[in-house]
């Protein structure tokens, strides 16, 4: 008559496992291979969706920089016409769009915003240095905001300073 223990259990276990690999070696390989195949892909996948998030953010980013630089010039041809209503207009429907929240020109000569679509903006004076010292088209990030700045250039000298604030897109 033989009695088991508790003290025998796991050695009766391992036994069993031991026993299924010897008599399965080849299901035993193939298990392990598709443990390691299910992990590699994981790894895979993970690894090329940081890559497309990178790359989004970076043709993201470009497409605005673009789309501010080509609407500062049509800025730029009306102010250099001294047409601050079709500005104006540019503003009021561009601001219209998905994900356009406010859009501002500020005056280079005395940092006053002579023109947004937030009216009670009109006639306050930006201190931002960011914003006052742009050369160049620029952008910072502040929160869910996506702020462009870019300045608006005459025959010889920055005339004024085009400020967007868009919304940060999803990653869907």
């Amino acid at each position: 008559m033989e009695t088991t223990t508790k003290s025998n259990l796991p050695l009766e276990k391992k036994s069993r496992t031991s026993k299924f690999i010897k008599n399965n070696k080849f299901a035993t390989f193939l298990l392990i291979l598709l443990v390691i195949g299910t992990g590699w892909a994981i790894i895979k996948i993970y690894t090329v969706e940081r890559r497309m998030n990178k790359e989004k953010q970076q043709i993201t980013g470009q497409f605005i920089d673009e789309t501010t630089k080509v609407f500062s010039w049509a800025i730029r041809g009306e102010l250099l016409r001294d047409n601050r209503e079709q500005v104006n207009q540019f503003f009021s429907n561009l601001v219209k769009e998905p994900g356009f929240k406010k859009i501002q020109l500020v005056d280079v000569s005395n940092s006053k915003v002579i023109i947004s679509t937030d009216k009670k903006d009109e006639g306050t004076v930006v201190t931002d240095t960011m914003i006052l010292n742009a050369n160049d088209i620029r952008q910072s990030i502040d929160g869910d905001i996506i702020r462009s700045i870019a300045p608006v250039m005459g025959m010889n000298s920055k005339v004024a300073i085009l400020v967007i604030d868009r919304s940060v897109p999803s990653n869907e």
